[in-house]
């Protein structure tokens, strides 16, 4: 692994503001969905889905001193981060090639609101490679609720492109109940496509079967409604807030609002979105790739 030097920095740079996915926000909403054309895809009567290569992978560290309290992660706090990333995309088939850790000090930077012109010149300055490389910040962030954002694979492309992650929810970073590395997990979800379990067209009813939510038909509906603040980040193994549809929350899913101790699993809907989303925003194939990946079908 390439370990990159430590920069301290007292400047910022100038570059446009755009639109992010901010987790942690009711209100906020991934849809519509993109759809997919799988003729485009190679699914034809075989359904052969084009697994990912390796994912390369850039750790960034944003911190406003050397102090763990000031969002300052070892090299340590990073491996076994990482190894909570692969180990969760594991049983998915997803990769990741870690191959560079790059540490920023500076309090040029505020991390206030997601979006403004701080996070824009932070990202415009360390981003690295392509659509194909997953880079993630971890920041200070001072906002209590919030465990991160990212990009979404069809709405970013360029220097803005990545995760941006609160610094005390890698493993022992003393977040209350994100404290496993698993908020990295569920951003890492939205960067390859997937939304949130509860993600509804009309909020006012959550439990609509004819509701597309998340895009994904093996991700039980649930009614958000029903869980209060005291509720956001526990794990309610029993709740079943749309009785007369098959299934009980899915409080176990990664792309729930649960505690990392509950949060354990992708669904097979949700691996293969991921793959399909890879295939449509993230993959970069030569002219002909497309019909190798079904040959024989």
């Amino acid at each position: 692994m390439q370990l990159a030097h430590t920069l301290l920095l007292g400047f910022a740079l100038s570059s446009p503001v755009s639109a992010m996915f901010t987790c942690g926000n009711e209100n906020a909403t991934l849809f519509p969905p993109p759809p997919i054309d799988r003729n485009q895809l190679g699914m034809r009567r075989r359904q052969i889905y084009l697994l990912p290569p390796p994912i390369e992978l850039i750790v960034h560290v944003v911190a406003r001193s050397k102090r763990r309290q000031d969002g300052y992660l070892s090299d340590e706090d990073i491996h076994r981060q990482v190894q909570v990333i692969k180990d969760s995309f594991a049983p998915a088939g997803i990769t990741f090639n870690h191959t560079k850790n790059h540490w920023i000090v500076t309090k040029a930077w505020s991390f206030e609101t997601p979006g403004s012109q701080d996070w824009v010149d932070m990202q415009s300055l360390l981003h690295e490679g392509d659509q194909r490389t997953l880079n993630l910040y971890f920041v200070p962030w001072k906002n209590a609720t919030k465990g991160g954002f990212c990009t979404l694979p069809w709405s970013m492309g360029g220097p803005l492109d990545g995760c941006v992650i609160k610094s005390n929810t890698v493993p022992g970073g003393g977040h209350s109940y994100w404290s496993q590395g698993k908020a990295a997990v569920h951003e890492i979800g939205h960067w390859l496509g997937l939304a949130h379990t509860f993600e509804v067209r009309d909020p006012e009813n959550p439990c609509d079967p004819t509701d597309p939510d998340d895009g994904v038909i093996d991700t039980p509906k649930f009614d958000y409604h029903h869980y209060t603040q005291e509720m956001k980040g526990t794990c309610h193994l029993d709740l079943n807030t749309c009785p007369h549809l098959e299934g009980k929350d899915p409080v176990h899913n990664y792309m729930s609002y649960v505690s990392d101790e509950c949060a354990t699993e992708f669904t097979r809907g949700q691996v293969v979105r991921m793959y399909e989303m890879w295939a449509k925003y993230r993959a970069i194939l030569p002219e002909n790739e497309w019909e190798k990946t079904v040959e024989g079908s």
